[in-house]
């Protein structure tokens, strides 16, 4: 059968016109596939969407309604379905993942330094409780500035501050004076240390305080130095300078056997306020006297130091003896020296012949003292002890 030009031109020209008559809504149902989908600008330029390569089909379906000014779409389930991020809070604002949210999670803007945000901002973070920093595994963490490490904190919790040689030449801890730095636990300080301001060291603890080491010498220098605590204890060597206040008890070498040294030939040794020896400050007028090795010091009188236990001047008036009464804690094998004191020349010789011992170091005895011819005159006398 033969078509010529001219039917044919009215063919297309009856179908067009039957195109324009029908409903559009019986093409809504109908699928219009084609590779690729062209959108051409009103002046120049194009968009152009075609799907990827894939050997299975899957569908994308949009949101019922456009979303507000600075959304984006996103996947929000499995089956293709197309959703909006909810609106941005605020100017800095950076999208997370919250599987938390109805309908099997979503997007959700928040703000880098604000609490809800899981992770800390280079800001800082304003929190509503206390927040956690560091890992969850056995690595450690290092803090660096100008690339390089100041501050470790490792798996095992020790803390290491400018340690490296690029460390840092200065490290200070605690803030200026007024205010107070506490240390618990075991601390080793190696290296020069400074430390300014009120410090306390083990004033809520019980174990001992150790400052300085048996391999070298300990150097405390300071303008005054107060070490105020209910017990201080001191081991090795320990040179401490300048002014030096110490208050309460403190034990010094209290439990070794080496020789304690105190004071210096040129200085000397200043000391201020009572010396208690065995609890007792001793009477006025009394001296320390040493007891021998491996014993306390006890105080005692001068003349009880050098073992006098009574001196004194008898009066005698043309007598041939006297007794002399009240001397405490004499014995029968103490010596006693008397001598005459005369004006007169006399050559009466004075001799011993009675002891009446005392019955206990606190009571009196007495001794009597025989002339050999009347005498009027003075009678010294010296009872001496053995030392003890």
């Amino acid at each position: 059968m033969r078509i010529s030009t001219t039917m044919l031109v009215r063919s297309i020209l009856i179908s067009a016109v039957v195109l324009a008559l029908v409903p559009q809504s019986a093409f809504s149902q109908l699928p219009l596939e084609t590779r690729e989908l062209k959108l051409q600008g009103t002046t120049s330029g194009s968009l152009i969407m075609k799907p990827a390569a894939t050997t299975s089909s899957y569908s994308l379906t949009y949101p019922s309604a456009i979303g507000s000014v600075g959304s984006f779409m996103y996947i929000g389930a499995t089956d293709g379905t197309l959703k909006w991020s909810n609106a941005a809070g605020g100017d800095n604002y950076v999208p997370i993942w919250d599987a938390d949210l109805p309908g099997g999670g979503g997007i959700v803007w928040v703000d880098p330094a604000g609490a809800s945000n899981p992770n800390w901002g280079l800001t800082g973070n304003t929190l509503s409780a206390d927040g956690t920093l560091g890992t969850k595994n056995g690595y450690a963490i290092n803090v660096t500035t100008n690339n390089n490490t100041r501050m470790t904190v490792a798996s095992d919790g020790a803390i290491a501050i400018n340690t490296t040689g690029t460390g840092g030449s200065t490290t200070t801890i605690g803030r200026t004076a007024g205010h107070t730095t506490a240390i618990d636990g075991t601390t080793n300080i190696t290296g020069s240390t400074t430390i300014l301001g009120t410090t306390n060291v083990n004033t809520t603890g019980t174990a001992v305080t150790t400052i300085g080491n048996t391999g070298a010498a300990a150097t405390v220098a300071a303008s005054t130095l107060t070490v105020s605590a209910t017990t201080a204890n001191i081991t090795a060597t320990t040179n401490v300078t300048g002014a030096t206040t110490i208050v309460g008890t403190t034990n010094i070498n209290s439990t070794g056997t080496a020789v304690t040294n105190i004071g210096n030939t040129s200085g000397g040794t200043a000391i201020t306020g009572p010396i208690v020896v065995n609890g007792q400050t001793g009477n006025s007028g009394e001296v320390l006297v040493s007891k021998g090795a491996g014993n306390s010091p006890q105080w005692q009188s001068i003349a009880s130091a050098v073992g006098i236990k009574m001196a004194g001047i008898a009066s005698i008036s043309a007598a041939t003896s006297v007794t002399v009464s009240g001397v405490t804690g004499i014995t029968a094998t103490d010596a006693i020296i008397v001598t005459l004191a005369s004006t007169s020349g006399s050559a009466v010789v004075a001799t011993v012949t009675n002891v009446t011992a005392a019955t206990g170091p606190t009571t009196t005895g007495d001794f009597t003292v025989t002339l050999s011819a009347s005498y009027t005159g003075s009678l010294h006398y010296m009872v001496l002890g053995a030392q003890n």
